[in-house]
């Protein structure tokens, strides 16, 4: 399929001669990410820059922060539920480890069995807290939607603090917001009565900003700034886009796990072979993030809370060569279910706007990831699920222009449980209920989608000469990082460049290596083209062709150069 370049805007004259000290491809993009004042551009280029957010601003984060250290200091029995994945694994490490060795608190984490107990709160993990003497559930990443179990729990002896950040719950006719009314209190960012000035935080930042709270209002002398480590790693695998506080977030949790003293986190890092002293928002979401996720998907995520809060470099050791293993487990299963599902799209039809596919036997814990790859190839919102104990529980990924939440919401009725974001869902829905939720959605899609939201765009910062290409270029570039979902790293076109040298590279020789001259200084520029290697047929040395990439440097043997990682390519006819 095809993709449509989108060149951005140009930038506004006014603007320009605002933001004169820099370069223009510099005021470009930062026009690009809608800064446009001196003041913001040095703060956003700046990398000791960082903004965050007084933590009392959330809605009842002071009343939760009093609860909390009435039930410690009354020596309750207070359990952290959390969620099986990388945002709840952190979010519930980061409040137990505070809770447990600053405030010697009786505490207990509990991570749902994907499997057994589904994501989130539920009758089944309520049941096992109550059996373990829980007074007090703090719930973190989850609950925000689950009125009726709170209040059904609520009545069999359970106190509930939520703390949140998914999509508050509204009633369909009056919009108004519906919370988990018996619970002590209700900690979300979202929330319209609350003053916070950004929303899309994690659910692990939500709970960092819990024990910031706590801590100052039982005044701790607390370097608060040793648990981003977790925050930064949740920011970045929750898909929380890179601005705003999100982005000072990332920044100084980088300075954290230089830093961490978290024995497990550094020993995962050390097995996946990442140089600590480099990382960067690639390590975690694609390295670090998947290992932590394995877990859950095969097993039980409580190994990975384990990993995260352990002193002992031994129970380290072995908790991360289980979290390797799993995750080479689960990748093998993942090859296996993407080849199925994509062999049900093309029976069903793949020019249909919506994908919805589904198995008996597909592992539960992997159909998410495998959603999001097809999701990601053929730009469409899918839906994979796979039976279990008759009903199916399955996990969808959407496109930018199809809020998947708000379409299975319509769908409420027939859906058991459901939950997630614009662009990422989980739901359970019964096997009778399966086909007309479907055909409802396929009808849904089919209503609010045209041919070009279905057309892959790529969103370029700008239009560039090969003689652009330099080391000051990268070192501009650099320095727009952390790059993630909301701020990607800038990518540029070159039209009409000539290849040089061209062939197939990798060990299953899916990725194109190129040269370009430089005609100006007769110097050649590398290039990678990952993933590209089914255009190598229609390619030779002496074509001209047009690239879409981004700039980085490539350190090989002692020496640097500059390399182009080209994302697409279009052959000029």
């Amino acid at each position: 399929m095809e993709s449509h370049w989108i060149i951005l805007p140009k930038i506004d004259k006014s603007i320009s001669k605002k933001l004169s000290n820099y370069p223009f491809l510099v005021r470009q993009i930062l026009f690009n990410r809608g800064i446009k004042s001196k003041n913001k551009a040095k703060n956003f280029l700046d990398k000791s820059f960082y903004e965050f957010y007084d933590p009392f601003k959330i809605y009842q984060m002071k009343k939760a922060a009093n609860l909390v250290l009435d039930y410690v200091e009354k020596g309750k029995k207070i359990y952290i539920h959390g969620d099986f994945d990388v945002d709840g694994i952190c979010a519930t490490s980061i409040l137990f480890d505070f809770l447990y060795r600053e405030l010697k608190a009786n505490v207990m984490p509990y991570i749902p069995s994907r499997f057994n107990e589904g994501y989130g709160i539920s009758d089944e993990s309520l049941g096992n807290i109550k059996k373990g003497g829980g007074e007090l559930v703090i719930t973190v990443d989850c609950g925000i939607r689950d009125n009726t179990l709170v209040k059904k729990w609520c009545k069999k002896g359970l106190d509930f603090i939520i703390t949140d950040h998914h999509e508050l719950k509204r009633d369909k006719k009056a919009g108004k917001v519906i919370l988990p009314g018996e619970a002590l209190a209700v900690v979300h960012p979202q929330h319209p009565k609350g003053r916070y000035p950004f929303k899309d935080i994690s659910g692990a930042t939500v709970v960092w900003k819990l024990i910031a709270a706590i801590a100052e209002t039982k005044k701790i002398k607390l370097n608060i700034e040793e648990y981003l480590d977790l925050v930064g790693l949740s920011v970045v695998c929750d898909i929380m886009p890179l601005v705003d506080e999100n982005r000072s977030m990332l920044k100084k949790s980088f300075e954290a796990i230089k830093e961490t003293k978290r024995v497990g986190l550094m020993r995962l890092i050390n097995d996946a072979g990442i140089d600590i002293s480099r990382i960067n928002s690639y390590h975690l979401g694609f390295i670090i993030g998947p290992r932590l996720n394995a877990v859950g998907r095969l097993d039980h995520a409580i190994d990975a809370v384990r990993l995260l809060v352990t002193k002992s470099n031994n129970k380290a050791r072995d908790l991360s060569e289980k979290l390797n293993l799993l995750n080479q487990r689960r990748q093998s299963i993942q090859r296996e279910i993407y080849n199925k599902a994509v062999e049900q799209i093309k029976k069903a039809g793949i020019e249909k706007k919506l994908y919805f596919v589904w198995g008996e036997d597909w592992a539960e814990g992997v159909i998410g990831i495998v959603a999001g790859k097809i999701s990601e190839k053929f730009h469409r919102p899918v839906l994979i699920a796979t039976k279990c104990k008759g009903e199916y529980k399955g996990s969808a990924r959407s496109i930018e222009r199809f809020n998947i939440i708000k379409a299975i919401n319509l769908q409420s009725d027939i859906l058991e449980r459901f939950g997630g974001h614009p662009q990422a869902a989980g739901f359970t829905v019964k096997h009778e209920n399966i086909e007309q939720f479907r055909d409802d959605l396929l009808e849904i899609a089919d209503g609010e989608l045209d041919e070009d939201d279905i057309r892959k765009e790529e969103l370029v910062d700008c239009e560039i000469k090969i003689n652009d290409v330099s080391f000051d270029l990268l070192e501009w570039v650099e320095k727009f990082a952390p790059f993630g979902y909301g701020n990607k790293k800038p990518r540029f076109v070159i039209r009409d460049l000539e290849i040089s040298s061209v062939d197939l590279v990798g060990s299953d020789s899916s990725h194109l290596k190129f040269s370009f001259l430089n005609k100006d200084t007769g110097e050649f520029i590398s290039a990678i083209g990952f993933r590209l290697g089914e255009k190598f047929p229609h390619l030779k040395a002496g074509d001209m062709i047009d690239i879409l990439f981004t700039i980085e440097l490539n350190e090989w043997n002692g020496s640097s150069t500059l390399q182009l990682n080209v994302t697409d390519l279009k052959v000029v006819e």
